[in-house]
């Protein structure tokens, strides 16, 4: 995204607030009837797995576009949703017509809502989380908040590690915030913070999209 905003001669200032750790994760021997994986993190640890290579065939269920692109190079009948959310997933049919006893796979991170892996329990499917990455905190340094125009942000854990260091460098709590979804808004918001837009998607094309024109009216 910092890319493609540089393209439209917008100053960025890349400050990663967390640090992704991959996990040694064991597969289940057991082969899945459908693959999910919430992140483009989750997605490249699994890509450079062995196991990933026996599942060639079996369908893959991306929570977005970006994601869809990563194993959308191996598996040919990688999907994501239009609501590139957990409750878009949830609504997809490849998941409403999931079986009681069917194995489902979920890529994901040792943090996580938890709120497909709920939706899938409660259908009594053989559900196996894979917890591929955990998230580590990274301190943030030399941040001049007067220097700032607006802070995009991409979780709600990394909206907390912001929350922390924006106050302890002084920073208004007037700074607009630009956030993937209505979750993580309301994390910004719960954590004071007064001026808070929902991009109501987390696809790098979209949030440049939403930040170039955000800048251009402000």
């Amino acid at each position: 995204m910092a890319h493609k905003l540089a393209i439209s001669k917008i100053a960025v200032m890349q400050m990663p607030v967390l640090t992704i750790n991959p996990i040694n994760c064991l597969y289940p021997h057991q082969r899945p009837k459908l693959v999910i994986c919430l992140s483009g993190h989750a997605a490249r640890i699994y890509m450079d797995s062995r196991e990933s290579l026996a599942n060639k065939k079996i369908k893959h269920l991306a929570i977005g576009r970006e994601t869809a692109s990563i194993l959308g190079s191996r598996f040919a009948s990688t999907i994501s949703p239009l609501d590139e959310r957990s409750e878009g997933v949830i609504g997809m049919k490849e998941v409403q017509e999931i079986s009681a006893g069917e194995i489902v796979w979920l890529l994901t991170g040792r943090q996580g809502r938890g709120l497909i892996e709920s939706a899938l329990e409660n259908k009594g499917c053989k559900l196996y989380r894979l917890a591929l990455y955990e998230q580590v905190r990274k301190e943030v340094e030399g941040i001049d908040p007067e220097n700032i125009s607006c802070v995009v942000v991409g979780s709600a854990v990394g909206m907390q590690h912001v929350a922390e260091f924006w106050k302890r460098y002084k920073g208004e709590p007037s700074i607009p915030i630009i956030a993937p979804s209505l979750r993580v808004k309301k994390e910004a918001e719960n954590l004071g913070f007064t001026d808070v837009y929902n991009v109501e998607s987390a696809n790098v094309t979209d949030v440049s999209t939403f930040v170039k024109e955000f800048l251009a009216a402000h």
